[in-house]
């Protein structure tokens, strides 16, 4: 009779290890294959980068100098006076955030290298390396035209945002930006497989 309950004791305590052990195998088999990134460089149209991000970025500083002038200046005109202060905070708040995003922050890069380790990303001679090994977060949202938004952070505390225009960029061989967008979206998908954006492009 003991040797009975010992067999179905040791016989359940089986059983509960063969149900734990489920889940992890189930969440190994649904994870996405290892993404071998199509290496190269590639780097914003001139004209486009002109235009999207150096003419709005240095006229940022000319908007902010113009606020502060607004902002500063003895108005002796009432409720003008009151209109025109107002309309140069908003210069200097949007000039500042401008400002920084572009040359603080550096989220709009011109040039992305993609290679067997990782990617960087290099925007007026700073650059920014992320090793895949190393990424412990990356969030993408799409936008029309090749335009994507993304934010990474790796294992050591670094965290970056970046406003990428995929279908501006090229490698000078004819190839446009997609490689580089295909690598983000295929890492957001390895380290948050149950996300919702993730799981909205998979329907």
């Amino acid at each position: 009779m003991a040797k009975d309950k010992g067999k179905r004791s040791r016989a359940a305590a089986a059983a509960a290890r063969r149900e734990e052990a489920a889940p992890a195998a189930r969440r190994e088999e649904a994870a996405p294959a290892a993404f071998a990134p199509r290496a190269g460089e590639y780097v914003y149209d001139a004209r486009r980068y002109l235009s999207d991000v150096k003419i709005p970025g240095y006229g940022s500083f000319f908007f902010t100098l113009l606020g502060v002038c607004l902002v500063a200046w003895p108005w002796e005109m009432g409720k003008m006076a009151s209109v025109l202060s107002v309309a140069g905070a908003l210069l200097v708040i949007g000039g500042l955030y401008t400002l920084q995003r572009t040359f603080v922050a550096h989220a709009y890069p011109r040039v992305v290298r993609l290679d067997a380790e990782g990617i960087e990303f290099e925007s007026f001679g700073k650059s920014d390396r992320f090793k895949t090994k190393e990424l412990t977060w990356c969030a993408v949202r799409e936008a029309q035209g090749g335009r994507i938004f993304v934010r990474l952070g790796d294992t050591s505390g670094k965290s970056r945002r970046y406003f990428l225009s995929c279908a501006d960029m090229g490698d000078g061989a004819g190839a446009d930006g997609q490689a580089v967008q295909e690598y983000l979206l295929a890492q957001e998908e390895r380290l948050d497989p149950d996300g919702i954006r993730v799981r909205a492009r998979k329907h």
